[in-house]
């Protein structure tokens, strides 16, 4: 070391020297692995808006929706068949004008039109028509569809309109071939009741009778002939009315049936269990027979009032049926025959409705025994003129006689007289009946009475040919029958008829 050079103390060295070493190793002493991160601090404040961008290009212009025209209201919704009714039709964005048309479609309901039914209109705005509507009687009646038309467009429709029947029909008993039935038409039209004193009533293919009429409903019975033509429809009951025509063709659907034979055969037995049931049966006569049919009933009720009836048709072939003979029974019966008349040169059968006659009192719930059998007879002719009883023709008992195709005298009426003998223990049949169509229109009425007596034993009179009297164990004298034709079809126009005789 050089001569006056001066060294500091190594220690102040060491001590500034160690002083960064401690520094240095305490920093590497304290180094280790990062720590978590800590929260994420508070949001900063928004930057402020950029700049608006260019203009887009413009759109294309809107299309204005289409309002839909329809037809909202249409009072009344229905029209009656014979009459005229004037409607009230509203539209909602409809363009009605002069020009619309309003018409109802076919009954076939394929788009036709109706043209009986007539139409006419009366535009009053945009949205508002009334029309008359003028609906012919023999309209078809059910559901149309009403069209209204403006121009050239297509038409708006309205559908639920309805053509009525004037006439609601209620039907009691068998709608088939060969029955009796109660029929209920009440009218329906409360602005034109029916007019009692005019009042008739029509059904085609069937008799109609026992009619009674009221302002508000018609109540009468229909006999059904065995031999309706079903394929020329269904019968259509037709009321006239103050000039008004009510007519009804859905109530009457009939169906066939086929006649039970009774000649030759074991009694049919049949259970009645309602009101107006019916059956039919036949009787075929021997070839070439003249003669009469017995026909016998049996009732045995279940309580009550058996009332079984009998109608007939009296001819082969015949489109007429007649009513005939009512017997009733309270207790179980065989009752007497009841005697048919009928000429006939064939074997054809003749035709026997028996019903449970509820219009005069039967009940349901009995037994019924039906059958028949014929007698042949011999057949007389009027030997004279016997208008009187003074003048009556003698007819013989010893067997069964039949005047056929009587004609009345000029008065109208003719007498026939007879023996019962003595110990008779047979009852005594006498009565009316048709041998021919031109028979059927000839009414009558029988009286029978005892040698000089001036009050008939028995009288009998409904409007038809058929009426017979029957008396039990007839007792032994001499007998008149009084016939008399009751309506201008006989009389002194020559009304045709004929007349029996037997004790059996």
């Amino acid at each position: 070391m050089p001569k006056g050079v001066r060294m500091k103390p190594i220690a102040a060295f060491g001590i500034t020297f160690g002083s960064v070493v401690l520094a240095i190793l305490a920093a590497a002493a304290c180094s280790g692995a990062d720590g978590r991160t800590g929260p994420a601090g508070p949001a900063g404040s928004n930057g402020s808006n950029g700049i608006n961008g260019d203009p887009g290009p413009t759109g294309e212009a809107g299309v204005s929706p289409t309002l839909t025209a329809s037809i909202s209201l249409v009072e009344p919704n229905h029209a009656t068949v014979g009459r005229t009714v004037e409607l009230s039709i509203s539209g909602d964005n409809t363009t009605w004008d002069d020009s619309t048309k309003v018409q109802l479609s076919d009954s076939a309901g394929d788009g036709g039109i109706d043209t009986g039914i007539v139409v006419t209109p009366t535009v009053h705005s945009a949205t508002a028509i009334t029309a008359s509507i003028t609906v012919p009687a023999e309209a078809v009646i059910g559901p149309r569809d009403l069209y209204i038309t403006t121009g050239d467009a297509q038409p708006l429709v309205y559908k639920g309109f309805d053509i009525q029947s004037a006439l609601k029909v209620t039907v009691t008993g068998d709608l088939a071939q060969g029955s009796l039935v109660k029929v209920i038409a009440e009218n329906t039209d409360k602005t034109t009741p029916f007019d009692v004193a005019s009042t008739t009533v029509s059904a085609s293919g069937l008799d109609l009778t026992d009619h009674v009429v009221g302002s508000s409903a018609i109540r009468f019975t229909a006999l059904i002939n065995p031999l309706l033509d079903l394929d020329a429809g269904a019968p259509q009951i037709v009321i006239n009315s103050n000039g008004l025509l009510y007519k009804d063709t859905s109530s009457l659907q009939i169906t066939p049936r086929t006649a039970e034979e009774l000649q030759g055969q074991p009694a049919a037995s049949k259970d009645v269990v309602r009101d107006m049931q019916s059956f039919l049966f036949s009787q075929t006569p021997p070839s070439n027979n003249i003669g009469l049919v017995a026909l016998k009933l049996t009732a045995e009720p279940d309580g009550g009032v058996a009332a079984p009836e009998v109608s007939f048709v009296p001819l082969p072939g015949s489109a007429t049926v007649l009513e005939g003979i009512q017997s009733t029974v309270v207790a179980k019966s065989t009752s007497d025959p009841m005697i048919l008349g009928f000429a006939s040169s064939s074997a054809e059968p003749y035709k026997f409705i028996v019903y449970n006659s509820a219009v005069l009192g039967g009940a349901a719930g009995f037994k019924l025994e039906v059958s028949a059998s014929s007698t042949t007879v011999s057949s007389s002719t009027k030997s004279g003129t016997n208008d009187t009883k003074t003048s009556a023709e003698p007819v013989d008992l010893a067997t069964p006689v039949q005047y056929v195709g009587a004609t009345f005298s000029s008065n109208g009426e003719d007498w026939y007289t007879f023996v019962v003998p003595p110990n008779n223990d047979k009852a005594l049949h006498v009565g009316t009946f048709a041998s021919s169509p031109s028979e059927l229109g000839t009414d009558t009425m029988v009286e029978l009475y005892f040698d000089t007596g001036t009050v008939p034993v028995q009288k009998r009179e409904q409007a038809s040919c058929f009426n017979q009297i029957r008396v039990p164990n007839a007792g032994a004298g001499t007998y008149y029958l009084h016939v008399a034709s009751v309506l201008p079809d006989g009389g002194a126009a020559g009304g045709l008829y004929s007349v029996f005789f037997m004790l059996k």
